[in-house]
Parts: structure tokens; C-alpha cells; sequence
């Protein structure tokens, strides 16, 4: 089995979508948001081919303080005082693997790319980890990585599915319940 990591092309979109889809529940991640992965410098989606297949995917942004208030949601007020300080702070969005490639490293290989990567570019890295049904989903491979925890955040998704009008994989349509660990590097 040949697995290699590359930058999401609009061919894979589709395979992107579908590992999400399975892992979040729909609509938490769109083409149309995929698409500005591919078209923004500040946006990076890295795909883990598998034998040709998209088998894991990691969304990144490289953000300024005041763009990250926009994953904030109701955490806001904290966020500024914990990252206004920091020219540039790298975000680790998301990680999810194909449901067939679990426990194969990918999402490891993954993460481990990103954050070499970002630490050449940014002074700060953040990262969100989903709780799902009491388990952290990505909590093991972010301190594998290095990264630690520094703060629960209860229905953090909450606001951003009725905005989104996504249908969390756990929660079902609107509202979204889920509380997100944040972990940081």
C-alpha cells in the first residue's frame, strides 16, 4: 500500500467531502469551502493518498488575531486575551481519516506535516479537538504532536450549525452540542 501526503486538488474535493461527511456529519464541511483551500495562500488543505484515494485530509489557515476571532464563537472575550499578543497564529481546523485507514499513522503523518510546516510561519498553533460521545476525537495524536490542552469549551459548535446549518454526526440537525478541546503548540 503506497500512501503519500499532497495539497487537496479540485479533483478530490468530492472524496474530501465524503470522509467529512462521515466523520462530522453533513454540511459541516462544503465544496464550496474546500474551494477556498485551494484558492487562498492563507488556506491549506493537506490530502493523505492512499493507492491514488484521498484517505485523511487536514484543513490549516495561517490567521492574524483579529481573524481568529472568527472561530471564536462564544468564546470570544478569552481569545482575544490569549492571542492578541501573537502576529500569527496557525489553525489546525480539522483532521479526519477514512473510517477503512484508521490506526494507519495517517492522521499522525498528517498533523506532523502541518505543524513543521506552520511552525516556520507562524509563533503560535492552535488546534480544535471535537469531543464525540465523551471521546476526544484527535486528542491522542495532537499530544503525539506535541501540542497540549489548555481549554474545554462547552456547545462550541452550537452557534456556527445554526449559522451553517450543518447536522452534526452526534447531535443531529441544529444545534450542534459537541464541546471542542483546544489544544495549543
Amino acid at each position: 500500500m503506497s500512501t503519500s501526503l499532497k495539497a487537496l486538488t479540485a479533483a478530490k474535493i468530492e472524496q474530501v467531502r465524503s470522509i467529512a461527511e462521515k466523520s462530522f456529519g453533513s454540511n459541516f464541511i462544503t465544496a464550496l469551502e474546500l474551494r477556498s483551500y485551494i484558492k487562498n495562500p492563507k488556506k491549506k488543505c493537506y490530502v493523505s493518498l492512499t493507492n491514488g484515494v484521498v484517505s485523511g485530509f487536514l484543513l490549516v489557515s495561517v490567521n492574524s488575531a483579529e481573524e481568529l476571532k472568527e472561530v471564536a464563537h462564544s468564546e470570544l472575550s478569552w481569545f482575544v486575551d490569549r492571542y492578541s499578543k501573537h502576529n500569527t497564529i496557525g489553525l489546525i481546523k480539522t483532521i479526519a481519516v477514512d473510517q477503512n485507514h484508521k490506526k494507519a499513522g495517517i492522521g499522525t503523518r498528517l498533523a506532523e506535516k502541518c505543524i513543521f510546516l506552520l511552525s516556520k510561519k507562524v509563533n503560535r498553533i492552535i488546534a480544535f479537538c471535537w469531543e464525540q460521545d465523551g471521546s476526544k476525537s484527535n486528542f491522542f495524536l495532537l499530544e503525539k504532536c506535541g501540542m497540549k490542552g489548555v481549554r474545554k469549551i462547552t456547545n462550541f459548535w452550537e452557534e456556527d450549525s445554526f449559522a451553517k446549518n450543518y447536522n452534526c454526526k452526534v447531535c443531529g440537525p441544529p444545534p450542534c452540542l459537541c464541546s471542542a478541546y483546544l489544544y495549543e503548540i
